[in-house]
Formats: structure tokens, sequence, C-alpha cells
């Protein structure tokens, strides 16, 4: 189905598989709503919006899609997606790019191809991530990159084969509320080229390398949040990044609580609780600055 110049279709309760190149395209300001569709099996995208288009996927379920499941690029282009399952995809389950504009509630996505984030908001697009689960990916559960920015709120993120947020570049922007991470390979959260991301109000757990990183320039504010139960810190900082912690509970880490590394990186703990850590609360090295209120 390919809807352009201002036409508009709607596609409900089918089956569409098999095509050899993308399923749904909407483009050139042509609109799309696919309700309670699967879509499967394309040698492209699953629903693909560009040049100002617009489209929204409310119910549907897509799988073997082998490129990004549901994509959109272009300032002007939109696209919404409700209460959707994506699976099994050979690229990631949503990619924005171009600064055209995502929107994701209520979604479950899983099983993206190998190296490939469950959602990537790239080249200065923006992204809302709600009330979704996000889990079993072939690498982070969001990434963001080169000047975009992204919100992930109230969402829940598992086993994430890379970092399960990550976020890079000048100019890019993440943004995490009352979100729940838990048993990652790598961090719950990577902020790194000077990427920033802010947190609040959130559980992060079970991660094999430390839960919170902010290297190379990047910057992270983590506040009201519990982190716990971590291969290594909490929170690491170094390469000239730098933290805020403010009024959080930490427990259970096997290093050092809270570390940072380095001349030119700089930690600050306000308001902190830290107990049951097998190494220090706070560690300091290399020309490193703590600030502890």
């Amino acid at each position: 189905v390919r809807v352009h110049e201002q036409a508009r279709a709607t596609l409900e309760d089918g089956d569409f598989g098999g095509a050899t190149a993308s399923l749904a395209v909407a483009d050139t300001g042509g609109q799309v709503q696919a309700r309670g569709c699967k879509l499967h099996d394309c040698k492209s995208a699953g629903v693909w919006v560009t040049e100002g288009g617009r489209a929204e996927v409310e119910n549907c379920e897509l799988w073997a899609c082998e490129h990004t499941a549901l994509g959109v690029r272009d300032e002007g282009s939109h696209l919404r997606v409700l209460q959707t399952r994506v699976r099994e995809t050979g690229n990631s389950a949503v990619w924005a790019t171009a600064q055209a504009k995502a929107e994701v509630k209520g979604c479950d996505f899983s099983g993206c191809g190998d190296g490939f984030a469950a959602v990537v908001v790239s080249a200065g697009a923006q992204a809302l991530v709600q009330s979704s689960q996000l889990h079993d990916t072939g690498s982070n559960g969001v990434w963001v990159k080169e000047g975009s920015s992204a919100e992930v709120v109230d969402c829940e993120l598992w086993a994430c084969a890379h970092s399960a947020l990550a976020v890079c570049d000048e100019g890019s922007h993440l943004r995490v509320h009352q979100t729940r991470v838990r048993d990652t390979v790598q961090n719950a959260v990577w902020a790194y080229a000077q990427g920033r991301v802010a947190l609040k109000g959130c559980d992060l757990s079970a991660c094999g390398y430390p839960a919170i990183t902010a290297g190379t320039g990047a910057h992270a504010q983590v506040q009201d949040c519990q982190v716990h139960d971590t291969a290594s810190h909490a929170v690491w900082v170094k390469e000239r990044g730098r933290a805020e912690v403010v009024d959080c509970a930490l427990w259970a880490c096997a290093r050092a609580a809270c570390a940072v590394d380095g001349e030119g990186s700089v930690l600050e703990v306000h308001q902190t609780r830290v107990r049951d850590t097998t190494q220090n609360a706070v560690w300091a090295e290399n020309q490193g600055r703590v600030d502890i209120k």
C-alpha cells in the first residue's frame, strides 16, 4: 500500500505479507491508519513514513521485516504507534531520523536484529516512548544520537544485549522518568560523546556494567532514583564526564557505589543514601573531582 500526495488510507484487521519492498508507505503528505493488522515477511519496512507523511499504527503486530519494522524520516513526518507488538525484525522496531517525530505508547518490542536498538532516534529526530516494554534486543533498548532527543516515560526494559538506554553526540538529549531497567548485559544508561541524560524516579538494577556511565564529555543528572544490585558501580564518571546524583538510594553494588576517574571528570552527590556496598560509597581517582553534600 502506498499513500501519497495528501491522500488517505485506512487498513483494518488485514493481513499483509510477502512484499518485496515496504508493506505500507506514506509519503508526500499522505496519511495511513493501520488498525488491528498483521504486517510481516517483507523485504523492507513494515510501515515507512517520509516527505511529510503521517501514519498511525494501532493494535497491530509486526514481524519478520528485513529492515526497520516502523520508520519515519524528514521534517514534518509523524509516526504514532499505539498498543502494538513488534518482534523478530532484521533491524530496529522503530527508527526516527532526519528531524521526523515518533510517538510510541503501550507497545511491546522484542527480538530486534543483532547490533540494532529497539528504538533509534537520529539526525535531529524526536521521539516519545511511553508505557512500553522493550526487551530481548540485539543492542540497546533506546539509542539517541546525532543531535536528537527522546523521552522515555513509565517504561520497562530488560535483557538488552548492550546498554538499555544510550545517548551520544553534542546536542543529543535523553530524558527518562519513572522507568525500570533490569537484567542488562551492559549499562542501564550510557551517556557518551557529549550526550546528555536526565533520569528521575527510576529503578535500575542487575546491570553487568556500571548502572549509569557518563564518559567522553557527557552529562548525567540522576534524581530520586534507586540503583541497586549491580555488578559494578551505580554511577561511574570518566573521561571529562559530569554527573549529579541527588536524592537517590544506592545499594548492593559490587564495586564503589559512585566513582569518578580522570582529570576534568566531576561527580556531585547530594542528599543521597548509600548502603551495603562491597567496596566504597564514593571513590575518586586520577584527579577526578567529587562534591558530597
